[in-house]
């Protein structure tokens, strides 16, 4: 047996990438057990493979490590998203794909790394309390809201600004002492980054 079709049975993995013919490949197994190639163009479907002799490398990766690539890449992606600038913003679209957030300097490795919150659903259970915010926001003026419950948590909205005038958004939300922070990564979402 080759060594990717082994990984691949062994480890229960979804799909491995392989050097195939030099070309980065990607293998998956079947719910019926049988291996099989992605085509090109193609994300899901593939045909039966056989040819292991025309593989010469296997790309295996630690769980936690693609973990974190795609953690890094949400944060940036969505970052890109953002309509102004601040320390934050500029942290996640720096980001090396091959350090973990925390290695980034962009959360500090909580276990809800890449949770989102939209405004628009806060703003269905406190519309004044969005609307003062996002006001706050867009004219770099300090601001905090007044709690109001979200989820069954106790919530509250922050706007600080910096030194250079740059404005920070921040949702807070608290659950028997503990605290939740989320910061305002785009004008849509806030994304978490750290828990106390």
């Amino acid at each position: 047996m080759h060594e990717a079709e082994k990984y691949l049975r062994e480890n229960q993995a979804g799909s491995v990438f392989v050097r195939y013919r030099g070309n980065k490949r990607r293998l998956f197994i079947t719910s019926c057990g049988e291996v099989c190639m992605v085509r090109k163009g193609d994300e899901y479907r593939g045909e039966p493979f056989s040819d292991w002799e025309g593989v010469s490398k296997i790309y295996i990766h630690d769980s936690e490590t693609l973990i974190q690539r795609k953690l890094v890449r949400l944060y940036r992606r969505e970052a890109r998203k953002a309509p102004f600038t601040n320390s934050f913003i500029r942290l996640c679209l720096q980001a090396d794909t091959g350090k973990s957030l925390y290695e980034n300097g962009i959360t500090t490795g909580n276990w809800n790394e890449g949770g989102i919150i939209s405004l628009a659903s806060i703003a269905k259970v406190a519309p004044l309390a969005v609307e003062a915010f996002v006001s706050a926001f867009k004219q770099s003026v300090p601001h905090i809201s007044w709690r109001f419950p979200f989820l069954g948590y106790e919530c509250f909205l922050e706007v600080t600004v910096s030194g250079q005038g740059e404005a920070t958004g921040q949702l807070t939300l608290e659950y028997k002492g503990y605290f939740y922070y989320y910061r305002l990564i785009n004008d849509k979402n806030f994304i978490s980054y750290d828990i106390d």
